[in-house]
């Protein structure tokens, strides 16, 4: 009987390392075309790249209907316990569901073209781009939401190959298209990657959405889900709502070097993001009802953020001038002091990670509500008076404070339990890498 257990630990691990080396190996080949392509664009041409960006997160979020938690919360328990039909009816309702909301909602912005190029693109002339940001932001937004389901369904290696896919095929296709077609080929490029992702997505989920031929009953799925919901409209507050937000307060010349900064500080949460969509539908699985286990994989957690993630983010911290001088030349080297203030977090995404999975729905719609209100009202006070600096120590505010209060909530559930001898091994670490780098960032500024 222990053999089937080992085989499937194997292929997780397996998968899990697919996964891992596919995300690391695309953001090495894309590093090369995205710095070119920031150097290719105009500043008012880059800007429309963040606000697609920003408003497929808008998309995605208010089009989940709060589904990816409920997904990755509730689906491993049904498929481990055997109830395949149970999975399959969830799974289906909650992609429907996803599918038409995201349309619609793709819709009414293709509607709003003028108010959004006045105030989001600078440029009401630009009103004829809104519809292509529009569809590219909806495929944006639909790979995303069939992401959580491969990630609920466990398919680490189909993920691996669509990581390798998107990032390694957008970049390089923008720039083809953009030096063949200008600012429609950009957008024309980040509308086929994200739609071939999405279908095969939808592919590799039809055995899962089909197993069984009943949908799951609307109203209670939504009013579990609900909780879930605000989840992800707060996320979305503390995610990319960051770009609209730039943008309506300040001017597209603020907004491109605030994203060139972001866009750098982008490959660091890849490898942050990674872990914590690894460990999350595991947690689901093994944790259970054993108290001790989910003290255990918090501690190995934090091993993980202690040993890996702290010193390369003080690394990239210190020698982020230089950086920003080699990805984006020295028209952005503003944006260096920016990206040292945006490499400064990495613990609260797996405290979230053991609250999504063990506490109760209602703490982490509070806990998202809580950082949503905490980067918004941040970037309200500091975007204005300070730009793009101030929209980087408003990130940095919230996540000090996001940390510690997800502690706090976290505390109710689990007992928190992290990995000492890690945290002072990577101190130590830490800070010879910081002497190092500086020696290093002095160098190349010499």
């Amino acid at each position: 009987m222990a053999t089937p257990e080992i085989s499937t630990s194997t292929r997780a691990v397996q998968d899990t390392a697919k996964l891992f080396g596919a995300r690391l190996a695309a953001g090495a080949f894309s590093v090369f075309f995205t710095a070119w392509l920031i150097r290719l664009l105009p500043e008012d041409e880059l800007v429309i790249w963040p606000i697609a960006l920003g408003l497929a997160g808008a998309i995605e979020a208010l089009g989940s209907l709060g589904m990816g938690d409920t997904f990755v919360r509730e689906i491993p328990r049904y498929l481990a316990k055997g109830e395949r039909d149970t999975a399959s009816a969830l799974l289906k309702t909650g992609v429907i569901s996803n599918v038409l909301v995201c349309a619609v909602l793709t819709l009414v912005l293709a509607s709003q073209a003028s108010w959004t190029a006045q105030h989001l693109l600078g440029d009401v002339g630009k009103a004829g781009l809104v519809s292509s940001v529009a569809l590219a932001a909806f495929f944006l937004a639909l790979q995303k939401r069939m992401g959580w389901g491969l990630q609920a369904t466990q398919q680490f290696g189909k993920m691996a190959a669509l990581t390798l896919w998107s990032n390694v095929a957008r970049t390089p296709l923008a720039v083809l298209l953009y030096l063949h077609m200008g600012i429609q080929g950009l957008l024309l490029a980040f509308t086929i990657v994200p739609a071939v992702a999405a279908g095969l997505s939808l592919i590799w989920l039809w055995r899962h959405l089909w197993y069984s031929s009943r949908l799951q009953a609307p109203g209670p799925l939504l009013r579990f889900s609900l909780p879930f919901y605000g989840v992800s409209i707060a996320g979305f507050l503390t995610g990319r709502a960051h770009y609209l937000l730039v943008g309506l307060l300040t001017s597209p010349q603020v907004l491109a070097t605030y994203f060139v900064a972001s866009k750098v500080v982008d490959y660091i949460r890849e490898l942050d993001r990674f872990g914590v969509s690894a460990i999350t539908p595991k947690l689901a699985e093994k944790g259970g009802n054993d108290p001790n286990a989910r003290s255990r994989v918090l501690s190995k957690c934090s091993r993980y953020v202690f040993l890996v993630l702290l010193p390369m983010h003080l690394g990239v911290a210190v020698l982020a001038v230089p950086i920003v001088r080699l990805y984006a030349g020295e028209g952005y080297a503003e944006a260096g002091a920016i990206l040292t203030a945006l490499c400064f977090y990495a613990f609260y995404n797996v405290h979230r990670a053991h609250i999504q999975v063990f506490a109760p729905p209602t703490h982490l719609l509070g806990l998202q509500v809580v950082a949503g209100a905490l980067n918004v009202g941040a970037m309200a006070a500091l975007v204005v008076p300070y730009g793009a600096m101030g929209a980087a120590l408003a990130k940095l505010i919230s996540y000090v404070l996001l940390s510690a209060a997800a502690a706090w909530v976290l505390k109710h559930t689990v007992r928190l339990q992290y990995d000492t001898s890690a945290l002072r091994s990577a101190l130590v670490a830490g800070a010879a890498l910081c002497v190092v780098a500086f020696a290093c960032g002095a160098g190349l500024g010499q």
